[in-house]
């Protein structure tokens, strides 16, 4: 067990939640909200600093802040960005799925910035192209080329601790500082004729732009909505971000009432 070893060696006092090793998974093992029931209230209960989830092979890295509130996943790597680039100077590279927070964190430090397609090799491939410094996916990944061009969640709890310990603020202030943003996911069925029935999407919505990096990317002055065929399984995704659930909700529930003539009930 790795990651307790480090928050140790690093000076923390640490609280370990379901780490008996049984073979079997205590919860769902995605570090999404809903299965970090646990760990949230052990924070609570415990008036600790902060929390750190992992899956199970410690490549996506979920936080808690001193509350006991997930932050989500999205927000892991701006946060490890924010601490980087105050430090170095470079690229800053993600994959074209991951929150618009990203690009700001880019613009606050004024980098370059670049979006890959979905997929943790595309996004390490672009980091070594364009000699990043920092980088990852909206999942909760964090490559930091300095250590390894992988993603790392031990990685990302160092670099979230030297934030928090330079800053002297607390990880909900440290949040406090981004705009609000939230991603609603859909899974939908294969569409017949995919490009045509986007088509129609972008003939009703009229985003300002549409990027196809990864299917297609339809943005808006503080939104976007993605539409792309699954690399792992015969659906069709759809991702949508706006600054709060409801807008995020209802712009995604519009690309599916189009793609498939389904409205929701």
């Amino acid at each position: 067990m790795l990651i307790p070893k480090l928050l140790k060696r690093l000076g923390c006092e640490v609280i370990l939640v379901n780490d008996r090793i049984t073979g079997f998974f205590y919860h769902p093992p995605e570090p999404l909200p809903q299965n970090l029931v646990g760990i949230s209230d052990a924070v609570r209960d415990s008036d600790a600093d902060i929390g750190f989830a992992t899956d199970p092979d410690a490549d996506r890295l979920a936080i808690i802040d001193e509350a006991g509130n997930p932050i989500g996943e999205e927000l892991t790597l701006p946060l490890c960005a924010r601490y980087i680039l105050s430090k170095k100077k470079g690229a800053y590279v993600v994959n074209v799925s991951s929150s618009l927070v990203n690009r700001l964190v880019a613009e606050e430090f004024d980098v370059p910035f670049y979006q890959t397609k979905v997929g943790e090799i595309n996004v390490a491939s672009m980091m070594m192209m364009k000699s990043a410094v920092i980088g990852g996916e909206g999942n909760g990944g964090v490559i930091l080329p300095d250590s390894h061009i992988g993603r790392d969640a031990a990685v990302g709890i160092a670099l979230i601790l030297a934030l928090l310990a330079e800053g002297n603020r607390s990880l909900s202030e440290q949040v406090n500082d981004f705009p609000e943003y939230h991603i609603v996911k859909l899974k939908l069925p294969l569409v017949d004729n995919l490009p045509s029935a986007v088509e129609n999407v972008i003939q009703m919505l009229l985003p300002d732009n549409v990027d196809e990096i990864d299917g297609w990317k339809l943005e808006f002055h503080d939104r976007w909505v993605q539409i792309r065929a699954s690399n792992t399984e015969p659906i069709v995704r759809v991702y949508a971000e706006a600054p709060t659930v409801a807008e995020a909700e209802q712009m995604a529930d519009k690309v599916r009432e189009i793609l498939t003539g389904e409205k929701k009930i």
